[in-house]
């Protein structure tokens, strides 16, 4: 599941830091849960969790979360685990944001993947 926050208070009634309510969650509902924000937070159900800080405000834009369930998916397909491929897509999802910069539209991420999965900066 890849709720922001506004999507995560409908679904689940938790309390507490954001590691913790997803932890929680991730607990809860048996999925891998990735709680979008500057601060993203991927919790597994066995309590494997990390945080990362790289999502640029730039990928506050319609259809970014859409690219980012792609990208998982696409991860799964290849054999990575859930937790794997969730952490895995979102840090190249915010570094092809970055890569991007300001005015990004979602459709724009995926022609800077190749760029930013490759390791190579603007």
């Amino acid at each position: 599941m890849t709720p922001h926050e506004g999507e995560f208070a409908r679904l689940f009634s938790q309390t507490g830091d954001k590691l913790s309510r997803a932890r929680a969650a991730a607990s809860q509902s048996g999925a891998v849960i990735l709680l979008k924000g500057p601060d993203t937070v991927i919790a597994a159900p066995d309590g494997r969790a990390v945080v990362t800080g790289n999502g640029p405000p730039d990928l506050a834009t319609a259809g970014s979360g859409d690219v980012l369930s792609g990208m998982i998916a696409g991860l799964l397909a290849q054999g990575l685990d859930a937790f794997r491929a969730a952490a895995a897509a979102d840090w190249l999802h915010g570094e092809a944001a970055r890569a991007f910069g300001p005015g990004l539209v979602a459709e724009d991420l995926i022609d800077c993947l190749p760029r930013s999965s490759s390791g190579s900066r603007n």
